[in-house]
């Protein structure tokens, strides 16, 4: 059976990669290993080769074949491939292969605005010094998440990519060449049904005995005191900003919509001064509250998003943040926390509060994806359903005993 290793989010059968390696002339042996440096990970491949290989060649016969995530950052030649008593390969015997190995010895500089902006983006994302312009996003620890946060924030500049060109154009300068200026089409504020995504399937297909308890919560330490009244103006801005904050679901129906009334409301936020207690009682009485709100939402008619300060001490201030998880997924979470961030800047350095140009709405992208959905082929889907046949169906626990824990601060 073969191995089968999770690199970058990506789940990637080495056997697979063996034989189209092998495949091309003068490879004799191919052995593929998924190698570990700190907290990165990367594909590496060992070969063993009858004539001279041209490591950027085989690179690119690959891409013929296999997606950019599955071609090996890093190819090492070798005279053998070391085997154990019992047959097997011996990677232990193997060289290592190290992180230097993917060090250019051309170093390419971004030139043109395109490129300034997605190194230095790249450079954010990946928490990087610099970047060579020939570097693979991949191979300098990107993923298909980072890939959604490089097109937001490329966003945020005023620049428009697409998540598919980082996935399918992974070389940096090749990538610039995809970036265009964003459209100054002003996105109408979406209204009415929303065709429900594959995941709304999924979350009404549970009948869940408490359907508007299905929510994710983060607390955040806020460095520096900030008004109560400054928070609710930012979180009215992204409430207007996010189109998706403002879902509701149709009462004794299956179906959601954009509850357009929220933004004829102001956003407050539940405020608590907890200086007159100890630190063990603030910290239960911060559990006791976070856990009111986060059973409090209704799916039918309020804001699905809902938020808290509370006060420990004059230099001790936390906000409270709660979301149901129609309108929250993880990915949405690093969004909403940009923007917060970016906005607080701008209120800390005397600027006007603003946010970029909104992009395409929730409605008009699942439309798109069920529209796609209808076009894949049977190739595909026999691919897929023997790719995810391994695994077992995930199976929903709608009531689980939990054991209570004091919050911890963070």
């Amino acid at each position: 059976m073969d191995e089968q290793v999770k690199i970058n989010g990506y789940r990637i059968e080495l056997g697979e990669i063996e034989k189209r390696c092998i495949a091309y002339k003068g490879v004799k042996q191919a052995v593929a290993v998924c190698c570990v440096e700190g907290e990165s990970k990367f594909l590496g491949m060992y070969i063993v080769t009858s004539e001279e290989i041209d490591e950027s060649e085989l690179k690119a016969y690959l891409s013929g074949y296999v997606p950019n995530y599955m071609i090996p950052a890093v190819i090492c030649r070798v005279e053998e491939i070391p085997l154990t008593i019992n047959g097997k390969v011996d990677k232990k015997k193997l060289p290592l292969i190290q992180r230097k190995h993917l060090d250019n010895d051309v170093i390419i500089r971004p030139q043109t605005e395109e490129e300034i902006a997605l190194s230095n983006v790249v450079k954010e994302i990946l928490g990087l010094d610099t970047v060579n312009m020939i570097d693979n996003f991949y191979n300098l620890g990107g993923d298909s998440i980072k890939a959604i946060q490089l097109t937001a924030y490329l966003a945020k500049r005023g620049y428009q990519l697409t998540v598919r060109q980082v996935l399918e154009k992974p070389i940096l300068n090749e990538l610039a060449k995809y970036i265009t200026k964003a459209k100054k089409d002003i996105e109408e504020v979406p209204e009415g049904k929303i065709q429900l995504s594959p995941i709304l399937k999924w979350f009404f297909a549970q009948n869940l005995k408490n359907p508007s308890f299905y929510n994710q919560s983060i607390i955040l330490k806020l460095m520096k005191l900030i008004e109560v009244e400054v928070l609710e103006k930012i979180m009215n801005l992204l409430i207007a900003h996010h189109d998706s904050l403002r879902f509701n679901v149709k009462t004794d129906q299956e179906e959601v919509y954009y509850n357009n009334e929220h933004l004829n409301k102001s956003f407050r936020i539940n405020s608590f001064d907890l200086c007159n207690l100890g630190k063990n009682q603030q910290w239960q009485q911060v559990e006791i509250e976070c856990d009111k709100l986060k059973k409090g939402f209704n799916l039918y008619r309020d804001l699905l998003i809902n938020a808290a300060v509370f006060k420990l001490s004059e230099t001790e201030n936390y906000l409270f943040l709660t979301a149901h998880h129609i309108v929250m997924d993880s990915v949405s979470w690093q969004i909403l926390l940009d923007d917060i961030n970016t906005l607080l800047g701008q209120y800390m350095s005397g600027e006007a509060l603003s946010l970029p140009q909104r992009t395409t709405s929730y409605q008009k992208w699942v439309k798109i994806l069920n529209e796609y959905s209808r076009t894949i082929s049977e190739t595909e889907k026999i691919y897929w359903n023997h790719i995810t046949s391994g695994y077992k169906k995930f199976q929903f626990i709608s009531e689980v005993p939990v054991k209570k824990k004091n919050m911890k601060k963070g």
